[in-house]
């Protein structure tokens, strides 16, 4: 975000888990009618992800997926999707396309840590109609002691890929 922010972009943190986000109920509601029949918290969180120009995804591993918090705002912009690929209806406000980029540590190193992330990150993002931009993962990080022993130049590498997306 600071990458971002000094190259000119206004930005915004969302905190997923200070957020109330009832799972969606896959009630299908959205995909005759284009609208969510849950309403919370999401309701606020819609239009900022119709206006951004990018948006990050930053979400610790927990059994090789993104946390709860995050898997329920995913599930919930299947309003989004039913939308764009279902009733065919542009929900965007603006006409550009946005970025996506998912940023993810782990503690372990494996290969396929990442994976169910990636693949819930990739789902997320075409909903929103995004540009998949390379991930960050870092993985054997259970702290950001860990992190910057195991991977000293990931802050750096994270400001400079804000400062890409802006």
């Amino acid at each position: 975000l600071k990458g971002a922010s000094e190259a000119g972009a206004q930005v915004e943190k969302v905190v997923l888990s200070t957020l109330k986000v009832a799972p969606c109920n896959s009630c299908y509601h959205c995909s005759r009618t284009g609208e969510c029949l849950l309403h919370d918290d999401m309701d606020q969180l819609y239009p900022k992800l119709q206006a951004a120009d990018a948006v990050i995804l930053a979400s610790p591993i927990y059994f090789r997926g993104v946390t709860a918090q995050s898997k329920a705002v995913i599930d919930r912009c299947l309003v989004l999707w039913a939308l764009l690929y279902d009733l065919k209806r542009p929900w965007r406000k603006k006409g550009n396309r946005p970025k996506g980029l998912l940023l993810s540590v782990a503690g372990d190193k494996g290969p396929i840590e990442f994976r169910g992330a990636l693949l819930e990150a990739r789902i997320f993002f075409r909903a929103l109609g995004a540009r998949w931009e390379p991930p960050l993962l870092f993985g054997g990080a259970n702290s950001m002691d860990d992190l910057l022993k195991t991977h000293p130049l990931a802050l750096e590498t994270a400001k400079e890929a804000g400062a890409r997306l802006a």
